[in-house]
């Protein structure tokens, strides 16, 4: 048995190999020289970089929602009237248009990273070295550019604000 036979199946190596060609996720994506692999590389490190932007925007948006507490206006002995319950159902309409908007921005953002998660995960399979560094570079860096504060810092942080704007209100 020779190294070649433990080292693939179906054609594909199993070992990190820096070897020409290289098929990246689809057949048109064919690294064969030098100038390929650095214009992927620079790809796959700038997919890495937006991974990891669109994950810190999807963390500081859900501990904005976190911070949001509904108001109390009303009171149990109160009764509204005419103006007061017709400003309310434009406030929760407006607040459904709000929710169903942002329902909608959460899903794409999930789906986009979901699909750049695989890229990466894919690109890494090709077993490349520079293409895995690549890949795991622009997710490293990425996340040490955009996740400057974590999810429980952002909302300590805007209670605190929100304490100090009701206490100066």
């Amino acid at each position: 048995m020779t190294d070649d036979d433990v080292t693939t199946t179906t054609g594909h190596k199993l070992v990190f190999s820096g070897e020409l060609p290289v098929y990246n996720l689809f057949a048109f994506w064919r690294v064969e020289s030098i100038q390929d692999l650095i214009i992927s590389c620079l790809a796959l490190f700038c997919f890495g970089l937006g991974h990891e932007y669109l994950k810190s925007l999807q963390v500081r948006f859900a501990a904005q929602d976190l911070c949001r507490l509904p108001p109390r206006t009303r009171t149990l002995n109160k009764e509204p009237n005419d103006s007061q319950s017709e400003e309310e159902t434009k406030q929760k309409q407006k607040d459904n248009h709000t929710n169903i908007c942002r329902r909608f921005f959460d899903t794409a953002t999930h789906v986009t990273l979901l699909l750049w998660s695989y890229l990466l995960m894919l690109s890494a399979m090709t077993f490349n070295p520079w293409i895995f560094a690549s890949s795991v570079g622009g997710c490293g860096i990425g996340y040490l550019l955009f996740h400057r504060m974590p999810a429980t810092q952002i909302v300590r942080q805007n209670t605190k604000e929100k304490r100090s704007n009701r206490d100066e209100g």
